[in-house]
């Protein structure tokens, strides 16, 4: 074949080879530096989305503290700490979704039928604007596996994923859970490197 001059290749790199960005420990740096991120990304990328990982309450500061404090009294502390990058980042992982299945399996209730749950997820979804993403998941490298949540309930499981997708969002799923992984102990009882628990390797 014939060779492709190489300005051609150097336009052809242009083309997105992603479409999303996750970015850990996105309460780390400042709001002021994730905006400067966010509008240099897009100027040459502009269809990619960038997803934070905004989770608990380290290094995190409201960027507006009586709206956060707002929020605080008629939401989760979860929720309103995703409220404050709505129009800074395109999205986060939804913790706030994570935690409310977390809760529904621990108690060993369903999820498929669940009109509570089904309600509760609604109301949480309407928070937020249509722009902004709320990528769902049920557990990650830093979290306990879903299945030990269930207490090795797989019914419970196969529901939530389930459930999951019906909601037509992002969701994620963290590898070996379509195998039923899990752990055995949690990952927060203080043991050094407990989280390793929930990054074994595939066989």
């Amino acid at each position: 074949p014939s060779r492709r001059p190489h300005h051609d290749t150097a336009a052809r790199c242009k083309v997105n080879i992603f479409d999303d960005i996750r970015l850990d420990h996105a309460t780390g740096p400042t709001y002021g530096f994730w905006e400067y991120f966010k509008d240099t990304i897009k100027a040459q990328y502009p269809k990619v989305k960038l997803i934070g990982e905004v989770w608990g309450e380290l290094d995190f500061k409201p960027r507006k503290r009586w709206r956060f404090f707002l929020n605080r009294l008629r939401y989760t502390a979860q929720e309103a700490r995703q409220m404050e990058y709505v129009g800074v980042l395109d999205g986060v992982l939804d913790f706030s979704y994570h935690e409310m299945l977390v809760e529904t399996a621990n108690a060993g209730l369903h999820i498929i039928g669940n009109k509570q749950l089904a309600r509760q997820v609604k109301r949480h979804l309407g928070r937020y604007p249509a722009y902004f993403g709320l990528w769902l998941f049920l557990d990650n490298h830093d979290l306990n596996r879903f299945l030990y949540e269930c207490r090795g309930n797989k019914v419970l499981l196969d529901e939530a994923v389930s459930f999951s997708k019906q909601l037509h969002r992002p969701f994620l799923i963290y590898y070996g859970t379509e195998r039923y992984f899990t752990n055995h102990e949690s990952i927060f009882d203080g043991t050094p490197y407990a989280d390793e628990r929930v990054r074994l390797c595939m066989e």
